[in-house]
């Protein structure tokens, strides 16, 4: 799977299905399930959301440790994509469980909060 063919086809939930499925992680795909499932979501459309997140919102951390991966890893296509959907997953649980106070507000640009149950 190549890096530039996951992404040009991330807008076609059922390509996104297939590749979130090509990685072959059980433990992740169950994840996002669960997640997808607060929004009544598909998978796929969890994994596009997640690769435009990480697009718009990682900091300088976040690309040099995906960087890293991509660089050190024989599969760079699922290497980048596990790594995206870890980060959303912990930003999404991130984002409904936070520091006493706080209530950050969704990151994907609609009027929800991304990883918190709807209202």
């Amino acid at each position: 799977m190549m890096l530039s063919h996951i992404l040009r086809n991330l807008t076609d939930d059922r390509l996104a299905e297939e590749a979130l499925i090509g990685l072959g992680d059980l433990v992740l795909l169950t994840a996002i399930e669960a997640e997808a499932a607060l929004f009544e979501e598909t998978r796929g459309d969890y994994v596009v959301g997640a690769v435009r997140r990480f697009a718009r919102l990682a900091n300088d951390e976040d690309w040099l440790a995906v960087m890293g991966k991509l660089e050190r890893g024989e599969r760079p296509a699922e290497a980048f994509l596990t790594f995206v959907l870890h980060w959303a997953l912990k930003r999404d649980s991130e984002e409904r469980n936070p520091p006493q106070g706080l209530q950050p507000a969704c990151s994907c640009g609609e009027d929800h909060h991304h990883g918190q149950a709807p209202r």
